[in-house]
């Protein structure tokens, strides 16, 4: 049951990050074809450092949507399968999981003062190879999640 949330709570991420991308992409094909369909009255406006400028956004802001998507189908998924298979297999590669809000980066929360409500917290997993995943979680999954994870993992405790 608990494997089961944590790899509902790893697809909400996946998705999350993918929204994300699909969001920059459109957002930027948008500003693009508004910009093609006002082009005569834009350029006689528009100086070339103004046309470069906005051209160049439009490349990263293309470049980013489309590494996010690539992120969430294909970076994001396979850490998520590669830390049920350590948990699984080989706790022992986990070296470090904890709890982190987003507007706090980098403070740890605990969980003695109780679970913070309302609040989606991220688990951040540290690996022994050095790399690092995190996985966004709802108030009502941090317990049964944290709890599966202590189990599997219990030198993590």
């Amino acid at each position: 049951m608990s494997q089961q949330l944590m790899m509902s709570e790893i697809r909400k991420t996946t998705k999350n990050v993918g929204y994300i991308g699909i969001f920059l992409f459109s957002i930027t094909l948008a500003a693009l074809f508004l910009h093609m369909l006002s082009i005569e009255n834009l350029t006689i406006q528009m100086s070339v450092i103004g046309r470069t400028v906005f051209y160049i956004f439009v490349v990263i802001f293309l470049l980013l949507g489309v590494f996010f998507i690539y992120a969430a189908l294909f970076i994001n998924n396979k850490r998520g399968k590669k830390l049920i298979v350590y948990l699984e297999n080989d706790p022992q590669k986990i070296i470090d999981v904890y709890l982190q809000e987003i507007a706090q980066k980098g403070e740890k929360v605990f969980l003695e003062n109780g679970i913070p409500q309302n609040r989606p917290l991220y688990m951040i997993i540290n690996y022994q190879d050095e790399n690092q995943y995190q996985i966004r979680l709802s108030p009502n999954t941090i317990k049964p999640i944290l709890d599966y994870v202590y189990e599997k993992a219990p030198h993590l405790k």
